[in-house]
C-alpha cells in the first residue's frame, strides 16, 4: 500500500511566482507540454467550439406559486477565452451551469444549446465536453497518479494508447504543480471512521482539477474551481485553466466565487447574474464602461476590485450605505472640522460655558450632527436648539453660519431596489439584440421540440446543418475495466473492507458452530436441526449489516462520478457486481463449511454441497438487500430503516414461527410468507437435513422431538396416559423426518428452491441498479 507521504512545502511569497513550483520548472513544463501537443496532434483534434446559449429560462413550483430562477439569460462562450459566470448568492449560476451542461431534468426549463450555430444534443455534448464538479470523487486509498490515470481511461477518446496515456498524465500532473505529490495517497476519511493521512485540502482541489481536465476537451465547463484553496493554489489553477484556453484551442466557462483581482485579469469573458436575470455578458474590460453609461459609476478607491464592486452594484440582499467618491470624502471632512471650529466659537459666546467643556462637547456632537446627508440633520436638531436656548438667545446667525458649512456631497450610486435591478437588466438585453443579434436568431430559428427538456432524451429539429460528431470517448469495455481496477484498489487496500468482513464471518462461524456442536442424532435432534436452518438463514440476512457503511460511502462516489459524466451506470454496476459477487460468496461459502462440520448436519458430499448452495443464495440475497437498501435511500439512516423493515417480516413470515396447516395471518394475509425469500431457503436446508431420514425414538425423547416441554402437559387423567406414552416410547420408535417436513410445509423440489431464491435475488439485482440509475439522473 502506497504511502502518505509529506506534503508538498513549496508554496509563493508573491502574486508574482507560482505557489507549487518555480517558473522555471513551469516553463520546462509548458514546452514539454507544446512538445507533446505537436507529437499528439494526429490523435488529438481539438476543434475550436463556439458555444452559444439563448434564452434560457427556469421556473420551480414553490408554496406562494411559480418563481423564476433564470429568466431571459443568453451568452457566448468561445475558443481560446477563459469565460467566467459571477453573481451574487442566489444569481443562479449554478441552475444555469446545470441547464448549459444539459444536467437540470425539469420540464419548465427552456431555453436553446448551440455550437456553431446549430442545436446540440445531450450526446453529442457529453462527447465533446467535460463537466468539473465543485465537490471531488477522490478516492483516499488512491495515489495521485492512480486518480489521473483513472480519469484518462475513461475520458481519453478511443484509439488512444497506454503510452499516450501515460504521456498526459504526466504532462497533466506536471503542469498542476503534482509532480513531487503523484505517488502521495489522496487521504481523509474512510468508511468505518478510520482518517488516512494523505493531501492538503488545496492539493486535493488541484488534483480534481487535473481529473477534469486529463481529457483535453474543447469544451470544459468547472463549477467554483478555486473554492476554498489558498490564494497562491487558486492562482495556481487559474493560470493552467487560462493556458489551456490559450495554447490548446479550448472553451473553458467556470463559475467563480468572489474573484480576486489577480484571477479577474486571467478571465476574458465574463457573465454576471443578479436574481436569474442577465446583467451583463462579454468582455471584462468592457464591464465598468457599460455600468458607468447607466450611471453607476466605480470608484476603485472606495469600492476596492472591479469584481466585488459588481457583486455590490447587483445585490440587493443587504442594506447598501451611501458611498462618498474619495474628493468628497476630504471635503466633507474639511467642512465638518469647519463646523466644529464654527460651533465651538458659538459655545464660548455663553459665558457659563467653560471651555473645555465646550471643545469636548462640539468634539462630540459635530461629527454625528455633521453627515453626508447635509446641513438639514444639525439645523433641524432639536436637542441643538434647546443647547442654544438653555445659554441664552440663539442667534440665527450662528446657525446659518453652520447651515451653510454644511452642503451635501455626491454618493456612489448602487442598486436598492428590484425596479432598479429590472431596469438595468432590461437595458442589456436590449443592448444584447444590437450587439450579438445572432443569438436572438438562433433562438427564433430554432424549432420549440429543441427546448432544454432535451435533457431528458428529446433531440432538437431544425433546419440548421447538424453538427458534426465529436470524437467518440471511451469504450464501455475501457471504462469498465478502469472500473474494475479501481473496485480491486479500494477493496484490497482498506483493511476494513476486506479483513474486517473476513474476521466477522469466520468468528460467528465459529461460533455458532460451537454452539450447534454435534447436534444429537436421534429424535431429540430433529427441532435442534430445524432451529439451527433457521438461525443460519436469519444470519445471512444480519450479517451484511456491517457493510451497511461501506455501500452508503460508495453511492456518495457514485453521485460525484455522475455529476461529471464519467460512465454509465450500467458499467459502474458490471464492475461492481464482478467483484462484489465472488467475495460475497467467499463469505457465505465460508460461514457455511465451517459450522456446518462442528454442528454435525447431515453427511454426504451431495448433501452438503446442495445446502452450502442454498445458503450462498440466502447471503448473496441478504447482501444485496442491504445494498439496495442503500441506494434506494436518501441517507444512511434511512437505510437502515429500510433495511429492517425488509428484514424482519422475513424472519416472521416463515413456517418455522408455525407449521403450515396452522398459519393465518387473517384478513387474508397469509400470502405474505410466499414473499419471504428466507422462508424458502428455511424449508430447503430443512428438507435436505431431514427429508428420506428416520430419527431413533427409542429413548423417551418424543416430547424434545416436538419441541414440547413435558412439565406444559398436566398431569391428570388422560393427559397423563398421553404423556406417559410420548416420553416412553418403544425400542422400536422411528420419528420420521418426511413426517416433520409434511407438518411444516408443503414439500418443494429442490431444484424449484433454487430457482426460487435465484428469482429473488435477480429481483433485487434490478431494483438496486434502479436505484443507482436513479441517482445518476439526479441533479447535483
Amino acid at each position: 500500500m502506497p504511502g502518505a507521504g509529506t506534503r508538498g512545502s513549496s508554496r509563493c511569497s508573491s502574486s508574482s511566482s507560482l505557489p507549487v513550483q518555480s517558473q522555471d520548472s513551469l516553463g520546462r513544463a509548458s514546452e514539454e507540454f507544446k512538445r507533446q501537443q505537436q507529437q499528439q496532434q494526429q490523435q488529438q483534434q481539438m476543434q475550436p467550439v463556439v458555444f452559444e446559449w439563448c434564452d434560457m429560462g427556469c421556473t420551480v413550483a414553490t408554496a406562494s406559486g411559480s418563481r423564476a430562477i433564470l429568466q431571459g439569460v443568453s451568452g457566448c462562450a468561445r475558443p481560446r477565452q477563459l469565460h467566467g459566470l459571477l453573481g451574487p448568492s442566489g444569481a443562479g449560476k449554478s441552475t444555469l451551469l446545470d441547464m448549459l451542461t444539459m444536467r437540470l431534468h425539469n420540464a419548465n426549463c427552456t431555453g436553446q444549446l448551440h455550437i456553431h450555430g446549430s442545436p446540440i444534443t445531450q450526446h453529442q455534448l457529453a462527447n465533446s465536453s467535460v463537466y468539473v464538479p465543485q465537490f471531488d470523487s477522490l478516492v483516499p486509498v488512491m495515489t495521485a497518479r492512480e486518480s489521473v490515470e483513472f480519469a484518462a481511461a475513461v475520458r481519453l477518446p478511443r484509439g488512444a494508447t497506454r503510452a499516450d496515456q501515460r504521456a498526459r498524465v504526466d504532462l497533466v500532473l506536471q503542469l498542476m504543480g503534482l509532480a513531487e505529490q503523484q505517488d502521495m495517497l489522496v487521504g481523509g476519511p474512510l468508511p468505518g471512521g478510520l482518517v488516512l493521512p494523505g493531501m492538503s485540502g488545496s492539493e486535493r482541489k488541484q488534483l480534481h482539477i487535473a481529473c477534469g481536465v486529463v481529457a483535453g476537451a474543447s469544451l470544459v465547463f468547472l463549477d467554483e474551481p478555486t473554492t476554498g484553496l489558498d490564494s497562491c493554489s487558486a492562482l495556481s489553477i487559474m493560470l493552467f485553466l487560462k493556458g489551456m484556453a490559450t495554447q490548446q484551442g479550448a472553451t473553458l466557462l467556470a463559475s467563480v466565487h468572489q474573484p480576486r483581482a489577480v484571477i479577474w485579469s486571467q478571465l476574458d469573458q465574463v457573465t454576471l447574474l443578479a436574481s436569474g436575470r442577465l446583467m451583463y455578458t462579454g468582455p471584462t474590460d468592457e464591464l465598468v464602461p457599460w455600468f458607468n453609461s447607466l450611471g453607476y459609476p466605480y470608484s476603485p478607491e472606495v469600492q476596492g476590485t472591479i469584481p466585488d464592486w459588481a457583486l455590490d452594484l447587483v445585490s440587493l440582499g443587504f442594506d447598501k450605505v451611501a458611498q462618498l467618491l474619495p474628493h468628497q470624502q476630504e471635503q466633507q471632512q474639511t467642512r465638518t472640522d469647519s463646523l466644529r471650529e464654527s460651533f465651538q466659537d458659538g459655545l464660548q459666546k455663553f459665558p457659563a460655558v467653560p471651555t473645555k467643556i465646550s471643545s469636548g462637547f462640539a468634539a462630540v456632537v459635530v461629527p454625528s450632527a455633521a453627515s453626508a446627508v447635509g446641513c438639514d440633520a444639525v439645523a433641524g436638531d432639536e436637542f441643538l436648539q434647546d443647547v442654544c436656548s438653555a445659554y441664552g438667545s440663539c442667534s440665527s446667525g450662528s446657525l446659518s453660519t453652520i447651515t451653510a458649512l454644511c452642503q451635501p456631497g455626491d454618493e456612489v450610486t448602487l442598486m436598492t431596489t428590484r425596479e432598479q435591478l429590472e431596469e438595468a437588466a432590461a437595458a442589456f438585453q436590449k443592448h444584447l439584440q444590437q450587439q450579438q443579434p445572432s443569438l436572438f436568431c438562433l433562438a427564433a430559428a430554432a424549432s420549440k421540440d429543441a427546448e432544454l427538456a432535451s435533457a431528458a432524451g428529446m433531440e432538437p429539429t431544425c433546419a440548421a446543418a447538424a453538427v458534426a460528431g465529436p470524437p467518440a470517448g471511451a469504450s464501455a469495455w475501457a471504462k469498465y475495466k478502469a472500473l474494475l481496477w479501481r473496485e480491486v484498489l479500494v477493496m484490497t487496500r482498506n483493511p476494513l473492507d476486506v479483513g474486517g468482513r473476513m474476521l466477522v464471518f469466520t468468528y460467528l462461524g465459529l461460533l455458532w458452530g460451537l454452539v450447534c456442536f454435534d447436534l444429537p442424532a436421534d429424535a431429540a435432534g430433529i427441532y435442534a436441526r430445524s432451529m439451527v436452518a433457521y438461525v443460519t438463514v436469519a444470519l445471512y440476512l444480519l450479517m451484511p449489516y456491517i457493510s451497511m457503511s461501506l455501500f452508503s460511502a460508495d453511492k456518495g462516489l457514485f453521485a460525484e462520478d455522475m455529476a461529471g459524466r464519467l460512465y454509465h451506470p450500467l458499467q459502474y454496476y458490471a464492475a461492481k457486481l464482478s467483484l462484489s459477487l465472488p467475495f460475497n460468496a467467499v463469505l457465505a461459502v465460508s460461514f457455511q463449511l465451517i459450522f456446518y462440520g462442528m454442528a454435525g448436519m447431515r453427511r454426504g458430499a451431495g448433501v452438503m454441497a446442495q445446502s452450502t448452495a442454498i445458503s450462498l443464495l440466502s447471503g448473496l440475497i441478504g447482501m444485496q438487500a442491504v445494498y439496495c437498501c442503500a441506494v434506494l435511500a436518501s441517507s444512511q439512516d434511512l437505510a437502515f430503516v429500510l433495511a429492517i423493515a425488509w428484514t424482519c417480516p422475513n424472519l416472521f413470515v416463515t413456517s418455522f414461527m408455525q407449521p403450515l396447516r396452522s398459519y393465518s395471518l387473517g384478513w387474508g394475509m397469509s400470502w405474505l410468507r410466499y414473499l419471504s425469500p428466507s422462508g424458502f431457503a428455511w424449508q430447503a436446508l430443512l428438507q435436505l437435513e431431514l427429508a428420506g431420514r428416520g430419527f431413533d425414538c427409542s429413548k423417551g425423547a418424543g416430547l424434545r422431538a416436538l419441541g414440547l416441554v413435558e412439565d406444559l402437559i398436566p398431569d391428570a387423567g388422560s393427559l397423563r396416559l398421553i404423556k406417559q406414552g410420548l416420553s416412553r416410547l418403544g425400542p422400536n420408535c422411528i420419528a420420521s423426518g418426511d413426517a416433520v417436513i409434511a407438518m411444516n410445509m408443503q414439500p418443494l423440489p429442490y431444484v424449484a428452491s433454487v430457482f426460487i431464491l435465484l428469482g429473488y435475488f435477480a429481483l433485487l439485482l434490478g431494483l438496486t441498479y434502479f436505484g443507482i440509475w436513479r441517482i445518476s439522473k439526479r441533479k447535483r
